[in-house]
């Protein structure tokens, strides 16, 4: 009788952890969505997609153009895990980013997620091995004698600032939604 008390007992708590787990999975995942949908949001990536499609002019300068060239790989990176999260969270959930119900999808594996964290740390160092370099090629327009030089890799490095800036966001943004899915995945009965 005392094993069964004990028994019933695991078999509660473990229940209540597994009810409480998933009550803050749903609440992480609600906060998660309403910054992914934030219309602020989604105007700056339009933005920078009609940016990226023109893509940064050439300075003559190595630096600032080695940069624009790294912040245009991280940019692109960036928006191509955008377009990956919706699909891995419909097939994780269950329902689309907009909360409609789909039953016909297949749940990702822990590895189909994991290769994406991976990719979103990979371009978390790119940002950050980018970021540090900003101050050369500062330095490298202020040797520029010629003022429309200058001004062109001033315009340049502007568009790397603003590249970087809006990719650090997202990627802290894209960081937590993969982390919370895989904990999702991880912790479904469907594994």
């Amino acid at each position: 009788m005392k094993k069964l008390s004990i028994f019933l007992l695991i078999a509660f708590a473990t229940l209540r952890f597994s009810a409480y787990a998933q009550e803050n999975l749903e609440g992480n995942r609600e906060q998660l969505l309403s910054v992914y949908k934030d219309v602020k949001r989604l105007k700056n990536i339009e933005k920078l997609q009609k940016t990226l499609a023109k893509g940064p002019a050439k300075s003559e300068l190595s630096n600032v153009d080695g940069l624009a060239g790294d912040a245009t790989v991280i940019l692109t990176e960036t928006l191509a895990i955008n377009e990956l999260l919706p699909n891995l969270y419909t097939r994780s959930i269950g329902q689309t980013i907009d909360g409609v119900t789909e039953v016909n999808v297949k749940k990702p594996t822990v590895e189909e997620l994991l290769e994406v964290s991976t990719r979103i740390a990979l371009n978390v160092k790119a940002t950050t091995d980018a970021t540090s370099k900003l101050s050369g090629a500062g330095d490298e327009v202020k040797g520029v004698k010629n003022p429309m030089k200058a001004k062109k890799a001033l315009n340049i490095i502007n568009y790397t600032k603003d590249a970087l800036s809006f990719s650090a966001d997202e990627l802290v943004l894209q960081g937590k939604l993969i982390n919370s899915l895989i904990e999702t995945i991880k912790t479904s009965d469907n594994l």
